[in-house]
C-alpha cells in the first residue's frame, strides 16, 4: 500500500487501518504525520519526537479522526497543491549555416551562446539578428 492509498483509506474506511500490521503503519508514519500536521499542527507536534512507535500513534490518530471526521472523507486541506513550471519556447536560430556563421565570426561554443540567451535573451536575440542582416547586405 502506497502513502496515497494509506491516506484515503485512513480517512475512508479506518477500520482497516486497524487490521494492517504494524510494519505496514510504521513504513508511512512520518509522511503521514507531517500530512497530519497541515490540519492539526498541535496534535502532530505530540508525535513529533524519535523513537515514538508509529504503529501506536497511528492508532491514536485513527480513533481522533473518527471523532472529528464524521464525512469520512478526505480533507481538502490534505492535497497539498504543486506549482508545476510552465515549459516556455524560447527563442533559438532556426538556420544552422547562419548560426555556425554567427558563432565562427565572435568564437563562441554553443554553450556559450545558451548562457547567453540565458543572461538576456532579448539582447542576444537582437544581436544575432542584427548579425544576420549585416551578413545578407
Amino acid at each position: 500500500m502506497d502513502l496515497f492509498e494509506y491516506i484515503k483509506t485512513f480517512y475512508e474506511n479506518p477500520d482497516k487501518i486497524n487490521n494492517l500490521t504494524d510494519f505496514e503503519k510504521r513504513k508511512h508514519f512520518f509522511m503521514f504525520n507531517r500530512r497530519m500536521a497541515i490540519g492539526f499542527p498541535l496534535q502532530a507536534n505530540y508525535f513529533n519526537f524519535n523513537g515514538i512507535d508509529g504503529a501506536v500513534a497511528t492508532q491514536i490518530w485513527t480513533e481522533f479522526i473518527k471523532k472529528t471526521n464524521p464525512s469520512k472523507t478526505v480533507p481538502s486541506w490534505n492535497y497539498v497543491k504543486i506549482n508545476k513550471k510552465s515549459k516556455e519556447k524560447k527563442w533559438y536560430p532556426k538556420d544552422q549555416s547562419e548560426f555556425k556563421k554567427y558563432r565562427n565570426f565572435y568564437e563562441l561554443s554553443i554553450r556559450d551562446f545558451n548562457e547567453n540567451l540565458e543572461f538576456d535573451e532579448a539582447l542576444t536575440k537582437k544581436h544575432y539578428e542584427k548579425f544576420i542582416e549585416q551578413l545578407q547586405d
